[in-house]
């Protein structure tokens, strides 16, 4: 199985076990459980359950080791620009992804309420994206900044 964006996922969930996508995965990202539970522990998010969560944080390890590299290679001039840019760039935007991942990892807030904001009706969809990029971003520096 060919795993290259969140639709192979959600369409993967419907065709093959969830073993088989995970696997998937790993083999795509060159990861194992051990790094997994890495950027859950960075995230501060539940060892995931489902293949899309394996999907995301697989998608920030990826984006971490690429900029680690830059940086080793002298490209980096402001490291934590850098980190928002690739977890900007390891967030999904189509909404309906963006939505089971937050109820995935357990509708958390914690990034709203650190703006000082607080999540309402009128803002809710990006609610879960800017939790999301949190965790994008803590996944990175942990990986980066090791």
């Amino acid at each position: 199985m060919e795993i290259s964006d969140y639709g192979d996922i959600l369409r993967g969930q419907k065709l093959e076990n969830r073993k088989q996508i995970i696997d998937a995965i790993y083999d795509r990202y060159d990861i194992g459980s051990e790094d997994i539970s890495e950027a859950s522990n960075a995230a501060g998010v539940s060892y995931p359950d489902s293949p899309i969560e394996y999907f995301f944080l697989a998608r920030c390890i990826n984006s971490a080791r690429d900029l680690k590299r830059e940086k080793d290679e002298g490209y980096v001039d402001d490291i934590y620009d850098s980190i928002t840019e690739f977890a900007d760039s390891a967030v999904p935007y189509q909404t309906y992804v963006v939505w089971m991942l937050w109820v995935e990892f357990g509708y958390e807030t914690d990034a709203y309420e650190d703006f000082g904001l607080e999540p309402s009706l009128d803002n809710l969809v990006n609610v879960a994206q800017v939790q999301l990029m949190q965790y994008a971003q803590g996944i990175i520096s942990s990986i980066v900044t090791e």
